[in-house]
């Protein structure tokens, strides 16, 4: 935490209840959920990631937002809309060393090695490193949805 954008997310995380998150990208056309990082790929294939403690429950959401974001389609302008695809973020897109998505979801209690969050101790504004101890509250269903398969997509396929 030693940027002022770490610091801030890290305060609005601590100091709010964030039940459900959801980061937009480009690249891929998919929904997908932790684990993503990769201190937790699955032990038999590490091109899985390992199951998160609520994966039937994130699983479950996900299954939801892939429903609810409606059929395949192809626009007038021939531009195809496809179903997204949904999975932990390591098997559909890649796994990811500090990524929001994980750490969001553990930060407050994932005690992977390479996962834990100890008190900070930065090396700037020294004199706020009291307002950034570990917290253990912090655990968000967040999900990456990856909103089309061009990182660049054309204007006529926004919604």
């Amino acid at each position: 935490m030693n940027t002022i954008a770490g610091r801030v997310v890290y305060k609005l995380f601590a100091e709010n209840l964030f039940v459900n998150s959801i980061t937009f990208h480009g690249g891929t056309n998919s929904i997908t959920y932790p684990w993503g990082s990769n201190n937790h790929l699955s032990a038999s294939n590490p091109a899985k990631g390992a199951e998160a403690p609520d994966h039937v429950a994130l699983d479950s959401l996900g299954r939801i937002l892939v429903a609810q974001s409606g059929p395949t389609f192809t626009t007038k302008s021939g531009y195809s809309v496809n179903l997204y695809d949904l999975g932990d973020m390591t098997s559909v897109v890649y796994p990811v060393g500090g990524g929001l998505e994980d750490w969001s979801y553990g930060c407050g209690w994932d005690l992977a090695k390479g996962a834990t969050l100890s008190t900070c101790k930065p090396y700037t504004y020294a004199l706020e490193s009291e307002f950034y101890e570990k917290t253990d509250h912090i655990s968000t269903a967040m999900f990456l949805i990856e909103m089309d398969r061009s990182k660049n997509p054309p204007e006529s396929s926004y919604g």
